[in-house]
């Protein structure tokens, strides 16, 4: 009789074993910009000669590591600026909330913004009821609220 062996990290822990131990190697080149909370898949534009950045908000929880990414707890988007590289960078705090999007689950990830015509539109992908994961836009705000909450739309 043969026994299967079967690994005991799953694919998810496996990378992330290697990904920390590569990290440990390894030196900046630079700060980040974000220190007092995980932020990851940022997109950024300058929009009328400020720099917005716009990141993912991974929060930690006690769910176990798994290869569909039930463990992070991505559920608001913060808005970041700064005048320019390497200065001062703001946080505008929640401009988003998974709670404000009735279809969404815990989970909303990799935002980008982008304008036209003087308004400017959220897109995010993020998790529903019924599917794993969709690409939706979220908002449409004027310029005066660039930093501010966006309204869903």
């Amino acid at each position: 009789m043969t026994h299967l062996n079967f690994p005991v990290l799953s694919d998810a822990e496996a990378v992330n074993q290697q990904d920390v131990e590569r990290a440990a190697s390894l030196k900046p080149i630079s700060s980040p910009l974000v220190t007092h909370m995980y932020t990851a898949d940022p997109s950024a534009h300058v929009f009328d000669g400020k720099i917005y950045i716009y990141p993912s908000h991974d929060i930690e929880t006690a769910e176990p590591l798994d290869d569909d990414g039930s463990h992070f707890a991505m559920r608001d988007y913060h808005v970041f600026s700064l005048e320019q590289p390497y200065s001062i960078v703001t946080d505008h705090g929640v401009a988003l909330d998974v709670t404000d999007v009735k279809w969404a689950e815990k989970q909303m990830w990799a935002p980008d913004a982008a304008e036209k015509d003087g308004k400017y539109y959220l897109f995010s992908q993020l998790k529903t009821i019924k599917v794993s994961f969709i690409l939706v836009l979220l908002s449409v705000i004027d310029h005066k609220a660039l930093s501010h909450q966006w309204t869903l739309i």
